[in-house]
């Protein structure tokens, strides 16, 4: 991952770009995306019960809406979101797709024009119950896949798999309402859909540079793109 910055963000269709961020903030800096904030979000924000909660809300939410500002070339302020039957956000009318995930203090965001995306981050948790989930939502084939593993790698298998099929179905828009037994991914390298039955050839995964003990993808619609990576804060963000 590039940790610096294009001059300026020029996106076109040929091309998608995500943006990995840490949403731990130091406070003058919290401020400051604070103030990009909607007065419903600002709202939303003070319902959370927990400093951090809160805390993280206002970084997420501040840095999409600073970014979002600076592809339309408009005050981070005046970004009006709108949302899918299912939750997934949209621009107004403009081309730009965007597509948000964190996992605790880690978020990426993916940003595209003409096409549809989703992206997903997790982090990896050796405790987790793998195998267990995995028989209750991975389809037979992928459940067959992290069993053939050894042992200490079905983790971080599980993992890339799970962030693979939720940045798909994000990316289609579907959410819950597809089950996720009705398809398969990779669960090694690379990251791939190998059964697809809804639309065939429609959307391409990709595996992202996650920060440490983290899993992340992306899925795209269409033509296969340029992906790229940075790191924000911007230079200059406090």
């Amino acid at each position: 991952m590039d940790s610096v910055e294009p001059r300026t963000l020029e996106l076109d269709e040929s091309a998608v770009h995500v943006w990995a961020a840490s949403l731990e903030v130091q406070v003058a800096g919290l401020r400051a995306l604070g103030r990009h904030l909607s007065d419903d979000e600002t709202k939303r924000a003070l319902r959370l019960r927990t400093h951090r909660e809160r805390a993280l809300f206002i970084a997420a939410r501040g840095i999409l809406r600073e970014l979002v500002g600076r592809y339309l070339g408009i005050e981070p302020r005046a970004v009006r979101f709108l949302y899918g039957p299912r939750g997934k956000p949209r621009i107004g009318e403009s081309s730009l797709a965007i597509n948000v995930s964190h996992a605790g203090g880690r978020a990426v965001f993916a940003f595209a024009r003409g096409r549809e995306i989703g992206v997903d981050i997790e982090r990896v948790r050796r405790a987790f119950p793998c195998e267990r989930i995995a028989e209750d939502f991975f389809s037979p084939a992928e459940v067959a896949s992290l069993r053939a593993l050894a042992p200490h790698e079905r983790s971080a298998a599980f993992f890339r798999c799970w962030t693979r099929k939720e940045a798909y179905l994000k990316a289609r828009g579907d959410g819950l309402a597809v089950d996720l037994r009705s398809f398969d991914v990779s669960l090694d390298e690379p990251a791939s859909l190998l059964r697809e039955e809804y639309e065939p050839g429609r959307f391409a995964l990709y595996d992202l540079d996650p920060p440490p003990a983290h899993a992340a993808a992306l899925a795209v619609e269409g033509s296969r793109p340029r992906v790229c990576q940075w790191l924000w804060p911007r230079a200059g963000t406090p």
